[in-house]
């Protein structure tokens, strides 16, 4: 209903009815009790409208309760109104505290659209510092490197929280990313070593292990020898099970 109404304002014969589509439409993304209705509502008025529409947006980023209305009105306002102040400071408020991991991604990834923002890369850096999703971090730490020229920043943050972390998936996507992105560094070297020597978790265990393997044959030996040595006395079987398949 939200596209044909939307389309027939977009008809020359149908202007007119434009002001009353777009209240109708405002009404609905704010108050309507299902939230698929909220949300086909925002998209329509992401979509179609102009700047008229950007308070509604900006309320259901803030208040709605349904991740995917949250996650719609990022989402039009990152690509039609990116340049609008108060959307810059929603979209870094967004990807610090947004309670859903989707909306926090849809943010870090329209951030990347600041190269040169100083304010934007600390917001990535705490991003990759403390987000407890796996591909929030990698966006954050691929945005910083890309467009950022951090490369050196990120190594020394994703090493602290690979090392540091108390969440096992935390430290697993740090030492993915450092294996696939940064391995001949010799500060990741040593942290993969470390990790393969000591990690609790195995899923830490196989990413160190193998990003070793791959990037670096000259330690096979080393690697080898700390993987016979879990498989033998780690009081995990879990990782002494992952120690003997790889």
């Amino acid at each position: 209903v939200a596209q044909v109404a939307t389309a027939a304002v977009d008809s020359p014969a149908h202007q007119a009815a434009a002001s009353r589509v777009l209240g109708v439409l405002a009404k609905r993304a704010r108050s309507d009790i299902h939230a698929g209705v909220r949300l086909a509502a925002v998209q329509a008025l992401g979509e179609r409208f102009g700047p008229e529409v950007l308070d509604v947006l900006v309320d259901r980023v803030r208040a709605d309760g349904y991740a995917g209305v949250r996650l719609a009105a990022v989402q039009a306002l990152s690509e039609r109104f990116r340049d609008e102040p108060h959307v810059r400071e929603l979209l870094r408020e967004r990807a610090r505290a947004d309670g859903h991991a989707s909306v926090r991604l849809s943010a870090v990834q329209a951030l990347g659209g600041y190269v040169g923002d100083e304010e934007f890369r600390r917001v990535l850096v705490d991003c990759l510092r403390t987000d407890p999703d796996a591909e929030v971090t990698r966006t954050a730490a691929q945005v910083l490197m890309g467009r950022f020229g951090a490369t050196g920043h990120v190594r020394d943050l994703l090493i602290e929280r690979a090392r540091d972390d108390t969440e096992p998936a935390a430290r697993r996507i740090c030492v993915r990313i450092l294996g696939d992105r940064l391995a001949a560094d010799r500060g990741v070297r040593a942290l993969l070593i470390d990790r393969v020597r000591s990690d609790p978790d195995p899923g830490v265990l196989r990413v160190a292990a193998r990003a070793l393997l791959h990037w670096q044959p000259p330690d096979t030996g080393i690697v080898r020898d700390m993987l016979v040595s879990r498989a033998r006395v780690d009081s995990d079987a879990i990782v002494r099970r992952t120690a003997l398949r790889i």
